[in-house]
């Protein structure tokens, strides 16, 4: 069981809107975690990236986009003078997501890495044969993957595009209906 995070530090801003309900914006984005907090920005190779403290990865730029060019998200961000990267500059800030509360925040890049860290705890102290039990899982898992046929793999990758573009048209959706009623 992992602690439980300290209070959402005041140098964290938060944004006028939430995440949307549950998990849309983590299906927009990409990520698939289950931590309770995660992050997302900017980065090298016009890449949106996620992290939630024990993970770090690419993920779905139009998700992304789809929250951060949003009116009110990118009205909030400019007032904040906000900088969540580029591909050409490292992320002064990043977006953290609060998948409890649906809340949304702003905060200084390397405090928001920090705090994400701290919803693990200490990293756990393996065995050599636990260590191996996790090798062999993985190893497992990836000649699962290299088994399947090459039009399997295509359809696999294709529902999964399917699927993120399907929650980028809900997560507008729902940031159209929602900036409608909170104006």
């Amino acid at each position: 069981m992992a602690p439980t995070p300290p209070p959402i530090p005041n140098t964290f801003l938060q944004f006028p809107m939430g995440a949307g309900p549950a998990d849309l914006l983590e299906q927009a984005v990409g990520y698939s975690g289950q931590a309770r907090f995660w992050a997302t920005w900017w980065g090298s190779g016009d890449e949106a990236y996620y992290t939630d403290g024990n993970m770090e990865a690419t993920g779905n730029w139009q998700g992304y986009q789809t929250f951060t060019d949003h009116p009110l998200m990118a009205a909030f961000l400019a007032r904040m003078h906000a900088d969540l990267g580029s591909s050409e500059n490292r992320a002064r800030h990043l977006l953290l997501i609060d998948r409890e509360t649906r809340q949304v925040y702003l905060a200084r890049f390397n405090e928001g890495q920090r705090f994400l860290h701290t919803q693990w705890g200490p990293p756990p102290v393996l065995t050599p044969e636990e260590l191996m039990e996790r090798v062999k899982r993985i190893q497992a898992q990836m000649e699962a993957w290299e088994r399947q046929s090459p039009a399997d793999r295509h359809q696999e990758v294709m529902q999964r595009i399917t699927r993120q573009q399907e929650a980028c048209q809900r997560l507008q959706t729902w940031l159209t209906r929602a900036s409608n009623t909170s104006v």
